[in-house]
């Protein structure tokens, strides 16, 4: 046996562990049913399993699960026998939401265990969830392209450089509206957080420095092209959201800038390489600081 086949049995194994609860007895059961026939080696695999990943067991993957197997003597002595096990069918776990971050408890989560679930809730076809979050559907140096879900508009910055607005077109921008009211508005805000959020503005910004024998003012470079994808990922996966729903909902609220439009005349010159490469690594506009502005600016 080759050490893909080793791969296919331990993580077959794998699933068929998480495929239910973590109870040793239940794990066997659906053992038995992957591999065709029941074996020794099992129960203590189970036993060790739940063990060691039940305290956690929404979020443990496959592969964790199919290492410890593939470790155990049992097993390896089986897999060594001259009739090592053999999948005979597979079992998956279902699909499923996290619970969110012990923060957010009293928070009520939209819940989209699967993509028809979000498909659902954005009130569009999976199909079209697909078109709307596929990053990649335009050329990579295309720009004016009715095929392209933004337009783009340059402004001049007070040392002569330029920032480039990202305007979501109107169906794209409805969709990141509902995400924005649906499910980020519920999520609390940072006590020092005072840009678009209701009931504060430049005033209460202010406030808690009147008086003060030192105030400091800074900015951050490039703020929103810096807030890559992989951040804005991160922040819909912890919030228990399954790796396919986290993924779509970054594709719909990040977008790569094509390079026709950061070399175009009205841009080239005003931008230096590193805030270019920043727009072409899919930059966030993580709608979670969208302006209620109707462009939406990034």
């Amino acid at each position: 046996m080759s050490l893909s086949s080793l791969q296919h049995v331990t993580y077959a194994i794998a699933d068929a562990m998480l495929a239910g609860s973590p109870e040793p007895v239940g794990m066997v059961e659906r053992m038995t049913l992957v591999l065709g026939e029941s074996a020794r080696w099992m129960d203590g695999s189970a036993r060790h399993v739940a063990k060691r990943f039940a305290a956690r067991w929404d979020s443990v993957g496959r592969k964790e699960v199919s290492t410890v197997v593939a470790g155990m003597p049992g097993f390896v002595s089986a897999w060594r026998s001259e009739q090592p096990p053999r999948v005979v069918r597979v079992l998956t776990r279902p699909p499923f939401q996290r619970p969110p971050p012990p923060w957010l408890h009293d928070v009520a989560l939209p819940q989209w265990p699967t993509l028809g679930d979000l498909a659902a809730w954005l009130e569009i076809e999976p199909g079209n969830l697909d078109w709307f979050a596929d990053r990649w559907c335009v050329p990579t140096h295309g720009a004016a392209t009715p095929l392209h879900h933004y337009a783009y508009k340059a402004i001049e910055k007070r040392d002569g450089r330029c920032r480039i607005i990202e305007i979501p077109k109107p169906r794209l921008r409805a969709l990141q509206r509902k995400v924005l009211s649906g499910l980020l508005d519920r999520i609390p805000a940072h006590e020092s957080v005072h840009g678009f959020r209701h009931g504060r503005n430049i005033v209460t910004f202010a406030a808690p420095h009147v008086g003060k024998a030192v105030v400091m003012r800074f900015d951050l470079t490039d703020f929103f092209a810096s807030v890559h994808a992989g951040r804005v990922y991160s922040a819909f996966y912890a919030l228990g959201y399954p790796q396919a729903i986290a993924r779509a909902l970054t594709a719909l609220c990040t977008n790569r800038i094509p390079s026709g439009r950061l070399l175009a005349p009205d841009v080239r010159e005003r931008i230096d390489w590193r805030e270019r490469q920043r727009y072409r690594s899919f930059a966030s506009c993580f709608v979670r600081f969208f302006s209620s502005s109707s462009d939406l600016r990034c």
